[in-house]
């Protein structure tokens, strides 16, 4: 019980060290698959709100990014990696190649939320 603490409170820490910094989305979904063993593990020491707070402090760092995966736009946007890439190879999202990956800018895949009739999809650092 005393080890189920102690990594409940080094993922809390871990966290709360992520928060306002931009992190790695594997890092992310690693994290969220922590969380997730752990509360099926023992339910009684992560509330559901904890873990929501915890996805929530998650999903912020990934939203702070400046350069996207077509796996972390494809997240963002709720839609899957194919569609990204099949929007890219039509021209309706801008994007770079490097190796075989594509690299899509912030910019970019706001714009193309935005035309596809989407709100602001980021929230400005100005706002904060």
């Amino acid at each position: 019980m005393n080890d189920i603490n102690q990594r409940r409170n080094n993922l809390k820490k871990q966290l709360e060290q992520a928060r306002g910094k931009v992190i790695d989305s594997e890092l992310i979904r690693q994290k969220l698959a922590q969380l997730d063993r752990l509360a099926e593990e023992h339910p009684s020491l992560l509330g559901s709100s904890t873990l929501e707070e915890w996805e929530d402090t998650l999903k912020e760092a990934l939203m702070r990014k400046e350069v996207y995966t077509v796996k972390e736009a494809a997240d963002l946007l709720h839609c899957h990696e194919n569609t990204i890439r099949r929007e890219i190879k039509r021209g309706k999202l801008k994007a770079s190649k490097i190796g075989r990956d594509w690299r899509i800018s912030r910019a970019d895949l706001q714009s193309y939320w935005k035309s596809l009739g989407g709100n602001q999809l980021f929230v400005e650092d100005s706002e904060e």
